[in-house]
């Protein structure tokens, strides 16, 4: 990249910085829909866990279940949670997952 700024342009310098990335640790839970199985990131925050189906998926399982994806994503959402909330209270779970 220097190179090409170099090459096309008028610059002098080009400043470098190495930066680091933090990440949360996340984990991937399997729901099953009425459209099909639906994938769901889980982030453990520093305020709890974050919960977000995959897009693709969401889209898939709503084409085939006739359901508008945005409802099927809320749906799911609201089960993931409930799930991971059951799980860190060490109760057993009512939703399939795999």
């Amino acid at each position: 990249m220097t190179e090409a700024f170099f090459r096309h342009s008028t610059t002098a310098g080009v400043r470098r910085a190495v930066v680091e990335r933090v990440t949360l640790p996340r984990r991937e839970l399997t729901l099953e829909s009425s459209g099909g199985t639906v994938r769901v990131k889980v982030l453990d925050g520093p305020d709890g866990p974050r919960v977000k189906a995959e897009y693709d998926d969401v889209a898939a399982a709503a084409r085939r279940s006739g359901r508008p994806a945005h409802e099927l994503a809320r749906e799911l959402q609201t089960r993931a949670l409930a799930l991971v909330a059951t799980r860190a209270a060490g109760t057993s779970p009512t939703t399939k997952e795999s």
